[in-house]
């Protein structure tokens, strides 16, 4: 296995989504997963779609990039910006969104 990124930079993103449009949801997620993992992209180490067992409804986005610019590079992205687009029809409350630098 290599040695991690020791300076990634990492997004956890949690949704509140409304019950009705959890499909939906996740299909405009996995197109934003799918484009960061993309190689052309690059800079994405990791990009997951995580649901806990008991509550369909709430969902966290985890990914990892090698630093801010591969982020930054990977905002601008179509998928990226439809998903932000469209957000707001289908989740109860903004976001729970956090940004982290890999210490160790």
């Amino acid at each position: 296995m290599p040695a991690p990124n020791k300076n990634a930079f990492v997004v956890i993103a949690k949704f509140d989504v409304k019950s009705d449009k959890v499909k939906e949801f996740l299909a405009l997620a996995r197109a934003v997963a799918e484009d960061t993992s993309a190689q052309e992209l690059g800079g994405c180490l990791q990009s997951d779609i995580l649901m806990p067992e008991n509550r369909s409804c709430c969902i966290t986005l985890y990914q990892v990039y090698t630093d801010r610019t591969a982020y930054a590079a990977h905002s601008e992205t179509d998928a990226s910006e439809d998903f932000w687009e469209n957000l707001p029809d289908l989740i109860n409350a903004e976001p729970d969104l956090h940004t982290f630098t890999r210490i160790g």
